[in-house]
């Protein structure tokens, strides 16, 4: 059994694919298995995949009809076997000490679950590892931040158990498009802390991961038409975990929280607002008479946070929702002119200051 298992779905990555499994042949920790779900890619990654697996039997590939990233990795996960499990993105790339690092920190804190910092450069990466980690412990009642400082929602900078992950059942939601990383995530970090009620975060605070910004076919490049419907979905979860299973108890973190998902969710209906403009269908007054977002309206309103987008949202303007989405796109100058000038009277009206939006 190897000790870690690497899952990676693969779709339309010929050209970056194999820059991230070189990085993963050049792991100073040699015990791993690497699962490539080939997801029905119509390009030439099916063929490196099976290229790698030749040539290395640490690899192993499943070609599959197309269904989605979501699926991909679930189906990886239930053929791999390590006792760690690791999520990559097919466009990415590891440091060479980032599975011994990781493993080493655990091993020194075993009630810790541990993090790593990450980067959007290769060349940031670092090509050895210190003697000493470089690591900061964060309870549970810094959730809020490790959220804002996006810490949490990734699944390519964690390692996760592998026995915790099938006996609690935790998967990637297969109707989900987007979020369903970050909701695999928050289900493994309760499970977590259940198992280890004194349990904390250890944050190596090196970049181990570079997440690539430049891959056209990446999913965070790419707008699918459940883009609104599953962010809207995830500001609901967020409301129960950082309100019931893991209460913020700082007043200006939870308000940071409930600002960055108001604009999310904001920004969001713009956008599907905006979407009769590329000759598609609008759902968006639908999405506004959600009784979820009824629910993240009124729980803003009872901490006074405020953003641009509150207004219209309130008013179930989807028009004026779509206003806003192309002011910021389209001049982001003139949007904080507005954003500073609603905060200030938000702020006069509540007399206190709102969370400044990041």
């Amino acid at each position: 059994m190897p000790l870690v298992s690497i899952v990676i779905p693969v779709y339309k990555a010929e050209d970056l694919l194999p820059r991230c499994l070189d990085s993963i042949l050049a792991q100073t920790m040699p015990d791993w298995e690497c699962v490539m779900v080939d997801d029905g890619s119509p390009d030439g990654s099916g063929a490196v995949c099976d290229r790698y697996a030749a040539q290395d039997s640490r690899f192993k590939v499943i070609h599959k009809v197309n269904e989605g990233g979501s699926i991909a990795r679930n189906v990886g996960v239930e053929n791999a076997c390590g006792k760690w499990l690791y999520f990559v993105d097919n466009d990415d790339v590891l440091a060479p000490g980032l599975l011994e690092a990781a493993l080493k920190q655990q091993e020194t804190s075993l009630n810790s679950m541990v993090l790593w910092n990450w980067c959007d450069r290769a060349d940031q990466l670092p090509q050895t590892l210190p003697e000493a980690l470089p690591v900061q412990h964060c309870t549970a009642k810094d959730v809020g931040k490790l959220y804002m400082d996006a810490r949490l929602y990734y699944v390519w900078n964690k390692l996760f158990r592998m026995d915790l992950v099938k006996q609690n059942g935790i998967a990637h939601k297969k109707d989900m498009d987007y979020g369903d990383d970050m909701i695999f995530c928050l289900d493994y970090i309760k499970a977590w802390f259940r198992e280890k009620p004194n349990a904390d975060f250890a944050v190596i605070q090196l970049p181990l991961y570079c997440y690539s910004v430049d891959n056209v076919n990446s999913m965070t490049r790419r707008y699918l038409p459940s883009y609104c419907g599953d962010e809207l979905r995830l500001c609901d979860y967020l409301l129960d975990f950082f309100g019931r299973d893991f209460p913020i108890e700082d007043k200006t973190d939870r308000r940071r929280v409930l600002t960055h998902c108001l604009h999310t969710m904001g920004w969001a209906i713009g956008l599907e607002a905006n979407r009769p403009a590329n000759g598609e269908a609008s759902h968006a007054e639908q999405y506004l008479a959600d009784p979820r977002m009824t629910r993240l309206l009124n729980v803003c309103r009872n901490e006074k946070v405020y953003i641009p987008y509150a207004g219209p949202l309130r008013k179930c303007s989807a028009a004026g929702c779509r206003k806003l989405y192309l002011l910021e796109q389209q001049n982001p100058r003139q949007y904080q002119r507005r954003y500073w000038l609603g905060y200030w009277l938000h702020t006069l009206a509540t007399g206190q200051k709102a969370p400044v939006q990041l």
